[in-house]
């Protein structure tokens, strides 16, 4: 057996949208024998091919693409769905004696994969949810199940479906979700025990714990027991009991690192990447978007998607068999489940439904819609931009390289090389991003064979991100 398969190395590219992974994905799996694992929570997804940017089969060149594609519609995928194949592809590209190269800016779904004891990998979790609430969470409980409150569709765990409490706990998760229920509403259960008193019923170490006016922390504690079928104090024993030394600069809450790892982060500054994104929308509308919406929301018409609520109904899912298809007036679309997250979708609502329904509209105000429509796109995007940024420097360089200094620079790790590239031009790509990211994935995969320390590249320049 050769070094290489010995070792089984990963890679991952990582990034915001609009800065090149997909592009540096294929040109790795070239040069380095590897294949690439879509990592993007709305490209598992059939359908808006457009507006989640699948790159189309002349740009894969013939690279093998896994988990891209290939989920229906009508059914949710989570990250522990996602942590679960992932996995399983990774063995079996390694048994080929091929390289995986993860590719994607879900940056939640990488960590889940590349680092084991993660409780967000046994979560159901967003993509394009906010996690601003982190750091606040985080000095409250010191775990690493921060950002679970408000930032993940309440999948049931099977381990849940027998249980007694379940409905009820379902039924509270909705009452007090930040998303869909206006902050007075929510408010509302600080004035009583009936919250905690259920949290209690099963998990009352975590019970003890919270304040009955703690609403959002005692909603994190169910939500967690909920969607993992565990208890929330039982998994941050274990969180505990599994911290690395804090000599070695890193926290204990990132898990131990699965695989000998090499990471490439490509950044590019917001005054060229958002210029650059805001074009980008007007290329997806030329490239058919508005026929890819009016297609999916047909579909979203009909039922088939997850995350529909027709009048009448309590739930999203609309898949009891048999059942009529709402009518278009009746329809409601989440858009915080399913592949209805996608930027996009929601923001052409007023829109397309104005043509959909054969509003009398003058065309002006039509075209005012549409030209709202787009600048709420624009908008949305550069936000999701700014939170993938914020999760990998706060949370992914930090699993990766242990707490960064002032200037930016973490600590070398064995197993772990982790490399910022600068994609704020693309205009000489080979030289400064491609031929660089080659160059290094060769060193790193010899330095891998070796069983060496993988140096670190992390300038200071990213202290400025």
């Amino acid at each position: 057996m050769s070094q290489l398969s010995a070792r089984k190395p990963v890679f991952a590219v990582i990034g915001t949208t609009g800065v090149g992974k997909s592009q540096l994905g294929v040109e790795l799996a070239h040069t380095i024998n590897g294949e690439v694992i879509n990592a993007d929570s709305m490209q598992v997804y059939k359908g808006l091919d457009i507006a989640t940017n699948k790159a189309p089969m002349h740009e894969r060149q013939g690279v093998p693409h896994h988990l891209l594609d290939f989920v229906h519609p009508s059914k949710e995928y989570s990250v522990a769905d996602f942590e679960r194949d992932a996995l399983r592809t990774i063995s079996e590209i390694h048994a080929r004696g091929r390289i995986p190269i993860l590719v994607g800016g879900t940056n939640y779904y990488v960590q889940a994969v590349l680092f084991e004891n993660r409780i967000i990998a046994t979560s159901s979790c967003s993509s394009s949810s906010d996690h601003d609430q982190d750091a606040d969470d985080r000095n409250d409980d010191g775990d690493a199940t921060a950002g679970a409150d408000d930032a993940r569709p309440d999948i049931p765990s099977p381990a849940l479906a027998s249980h007694p409490l379940a409905a009820r706990i379902a039924e509270a998760l909705r009452a007090t979700d930040a998303r869909t229920v206006p902050r007075d509403e929510i408010g509302k259960w600080s004035q009583s025990s009936d919250l905690l008193g259920l949290l209690a019923k099963v998990d009352p170490v975590m019970a003890d714990r919270w304040h009955v006016k703690d609403v959002r922390k005692i909603r994190r504690s169910l939500q967690i027991f909920y969607t993992t079928g565990r208890r929330h104090s039982d998994i941050m024993a274990e969180q505990r009991q599994g911290a690395a030394d804090p000599a070695s600069g890193d926290d204990g809450r990132a898990g131990q690192l699965r695989f000998d790892t090499c990471v490439f982060w490509l950044y590019a500054e917001p005054t060229a990447l958002y210029p650059r994104l805001d074009a980008r929308v007007g290329d997806m509308i030329n490239l058919g978007l508005f026929n890819e919406l009016h297609a999916m929301r047909a579909i979203v018409r009909s039922g088939g998607v997850v995350g529909v609520r027709s009048a009448g109904s309590a739930t999203a899912d609309n898949d009891a068999a048999g059942a009529a298809p709402p009518s278009s007036s009746a329809v409601t679309p989440d858009y915080t489940r399913g592949i209805l997250q996608a930027i996009g979708f929601k923001e052409f609502e007023a829109y397309l439904s104005a043509i959909e329904e054969g509003v009398a509209i003058t065309d002006a105000k039509l075209e005012s819609l549409k030209a709202r429509g787009l600048e709420d796109m624009k908008r949305g995007t550069r936000q999701y931009a700014r939170r993938q940024v914020a999760w990998i420097k706060n949370k992914l360089a930090v699993a990766c390289l242990g707490k960064l200094d002032a200037a930016g620079h973490g600590t070398k790790k064995e197993r772990m090389g982790f490399y910022l590239l600068d994609a704020t031009s693309l205009d000489d790509w080979s030289t400064n991003i491609a031929e660089r990211a080659v160059s290094l994935a060769k060193g790193n995969i010899h330095a891998l064979c070796s069983y060496q320390p993988v140096p670190t590249l992390f300038p200071a320049s990213a202290s400025k991100l």
